[in-house]
């Protein structure tokens, strides 16, 4: 089952996907999409996929797609030379090349998910 095509992707990034390094990474970054989005929801998807599900699932690829390959991950980096140290401060935007889930996104995944489970409590002794 596919969340997003191809042609959603690019419908949100409002351009064509020609350079084929990009267009071989999505179907990856779709499978992520997909275990992200049910791992937030704690539920499966299942057929048909709601709009509002594709629609978050080819925006998080969008968004992927969309980090330039030179773009760091810190928002600072601070070196010393004595006694040798190394800080790194990365900012709450930075991406490992994956997909990710951003607060407008869980904002919009938030009806689908599950926050009540219900568990059925049967008596071990018999009467």
């Amino acid at each position: 089952m596919e969340l997003a095509t191809l042609a959603d992707v690019e419908s949100l990034l409002g351009r064509p996907l020609e350079d084929p390094s990009e267009t071989a990474r999505v179907p990856g970054l779709l499978t992520q999409a997909q275990a992200l989005i049910e791992s937030y929801t704690r539920r499966p998807i299942v057929e048909p996929v709601p709009e509002l599900i594709r629609v978050v699932a080819a925006q998080m690829v969008a968004n992927a797609v969309n980090v330039p390959k030179d773009a760091g991950m810190y928002e600072s980096q601070q070196v010393s030379a004595g006694p040798f140290a190394v800080n790194h401060k990365f900012s709450a935007a930075s991406s490992s090349g994956s997909v990710w889930l951003t607060a407008q996104l869980k904002a919009m995944l938030s009806g689908f998910r599950s926050s009540m489970v219900s568990v059925p409590v049967n008596s071990e002794r018999s009467l």
